[in-house]
């Protein structure tokens, strides 16, 4: 004949005890969000300051720190997104990488204004999900920038983005970067041959 088996009331208390434990250990770390001791690092901050026309567009293009390091191995970006964006119009972010020179030297797309975006005249990439793999190590095609696309509304004067956060996986665990990356934008002046000229009241970049 069959017999229940009876668990001792202390082993139950335990059991749901760590299993308590164990769901708040998980809901701290959701709650905590990416580390940010991850493997990518930045060597310095930049800045790059542009005059444009109401309503035109500006490409400007940032190098990501990847340097195909193969003790680093592979990174897989789940977002890049500008961080205190005001006077802007955020068209959207795409990647790129630079194209070989004759020279031997890789040319990243830059800062411009454009027509359109993303910009129709070089291969782009979704930047959710794109891997940076390590397998071939630091050559053009493994050499990504990200391309923010811009509007400088009419109404706007001044406009500005303070920095562009990366959230990226690598091993397993979730990363942030905030990379001091800014770009300022100002209404267009151009000097007695209509040409452009700086900004003068926003800051000189930062090497």
């Amino acid at each position: 004949m069959n017999q229940a088996t009876t668990v001792p009331r202390p082993l139950v208390a335990a059991a749901a005890l760590l299993a308590v434990a164990v769901i708040g250990v998980v809901a701290a770390n959701a709650l905590r969000g990416p580390r940010q001791d991850g493997p990518l690092k930045t060597t310095g901050s930049f800045n790059v300051s542009y005059s444009l026309g109401d309503d035109e567009l500006f490409i400007w293009g940032m190098n990501l720190p990847w340097y195909g390091d193969s003790a680093v191995e592979d990174i897989r970006i789940e977002s890049i997104e500008p961080v205190g964006t005001r006077g802007l119009e955020v068209l959207g972010l795409v990647l790129n990488n630079s194209v070989l020179q004759p020279d031997g030297t890789c040319l990243s797309y830059g800062d411009r204004p454009a027509a359109s975006f993303p910009p129709p005249e070089v291969p782009t990439k979704e930047v959710n999900g794109a891997v940076l793999s390590a397998a071939n190590g630091r050559t053009c095609t493994n050499d990504p920038s990200v391309l923010v696309g811009v509007r400088r509304p009419r109404d706007s004067s001044a406009s500005r983005i303070e920095a562009l956060r990366m959230v990226y996986r690598h091993h397993g665990v979730t990363y942030e970067l905030v990379m001091p990356y800014s770009l300022d934008i100002c209404r267009v002046q151009t000097d007695t041959q209509e040409r452009r000229v700086p900004c003068t009241a926003i800051r000189t970049p930062t090497p």
